[in-house]
C-alpha cells in the first residue's frame, strides 16, 4: 500500500536531506568505497523523490550540470525514472531539453524516461520533439524505440494513449522506404506489443529480407492474439 511504501522510504532516506545528498553526489566519483555504496545512495534518492517531489527542479538542475560518464549522474537518473512521479518525469524531461545536443547525455536521459511506469502526456510530448527534431539519428531511432516503450507502459492505463502512439508507428512502418527503416519500427512496434497493430506486422514475415522477417518476429514478442504461437 501507498502508506507501507512511504514507511519503507521514510526508513532509507532517515536523517538525509535534499543538501546532504547532492554534497554526497558531488563527491560519489571520487569516493574509495563508491562501489559499496551505490545502492544505498540509490535507495535514499528514490526516498527522497517519493517523499518530497518539490526537490526534483533541485535535482534537475544537477543531471543538466553533471558529466555523463558519471556514475552519480546514471544513479540519479536510474531513481528518477524508478520512482516516475510527475515531479521526477519534468525533470528529466528539462535535462533533455537542456541537453539536447548531447547524443551520449540522450542516450541515457531518453530511454530513462520512456521508462517510468505512467508517463505523463508531456513526456509523451517530449519524446515526439525528440524524434522529429533531434540531430542525432540514433537519438530519433531511440526516441521512437521510447515511444514503442511508452505505448507499451499506457496500455493499462491510458488504452487510448497506447493505441495513438502505436498507430502513428504503424503508419509510418506502412510508408518506410528502407529495410533498415522497416526494421527499426517494426522493433517499435515490438517495444509496443498492442495487438493492433497485427495486421501491419505480419506481412513482413514473409518479406524477402532475413533481417526484416527476423525483426517481426521480434515484434510479436509482446503480442496476446491467439495465433501468435503458429
Amino acid at each position: 500500500t501507498t502508506a507501507q511504501e512511504a514507511s519503507i522510504y521514510r526508513n532509507e532516506l532517515g536523517d538525509a536531506t535534499l543538501e546532504s545528498l547532492r554534497g554526497e553526489l558531488a563527491s560519489f566519483d571520487s569516493r574509495a568505497d563508491a562501489n559499496e555504496s551505490d545502492t544505498q545512495l540509490y535507495f535514499k534518492i528514490k526516498a527522497l523523490i517519493y517523499l518530497h517531489p518539490e526537490a526534483c527542479p533541485d535535482l534537475a538542475k544537477v543531471l543538466c550540470a553533471s558529466k555523463t560518464d558519471s556514475r552519480a549522474t546514471r544513479l540519479l537518473i536510474d531513481a528518477m525514472s524508478s520512482i516516475g512521479n510527475a515531479q521526477a518525469q519534468s525533470a528529466l524531461q528539462s535535462a533533455i531539453r537542456v541537453r539536447a545536443g548531447d547524443a551520449s547525455a540522450l542516450a541515457i536521459l531518453v530511454p530513462a524516461l520512456a521508462m517510468v511506469e505512467t508517463p505523463a502526456p508531456s513526456a509523451e510530448l517530449t519524446l515526439l520533439e525528440v524524434a522529429g527534431s533531434s540531430k542525432h539519428a540514433s537519438i530519433r531511432a531511440a526516441a521512437e524505440l521510447g515511444l514503442g516503450t511508452m505505448a507499451h507502459q499506457l496500455a493499462g492505463v491510458a488504452p487510448a494513449r497506447s493505441r495513438r502512439i502505436a498507430q502513428a508507428m504503424a503508419d509510418k512502418l506502412r510508408t518506410a522506404s528502407s529495410n533498415e527503416e522497416r526494421r527499426h519500427l517494426l522493433f517499435v512496434l515490438g517495444n509496443a506489443g498492442t495487438h493492433e497493430t497485427l495486421d501491419v506486422i505480419m506481412p513482413f514475415l514473409k518479406d524477402s529480407t532475413p533481417e526484416v522477417r527476423a525483426a517481426a518476429v521480434a515484434a510479436l514478442r509482446w503480442i496476446k492474439a491467439a495465433n501468435i504461437d503458429e
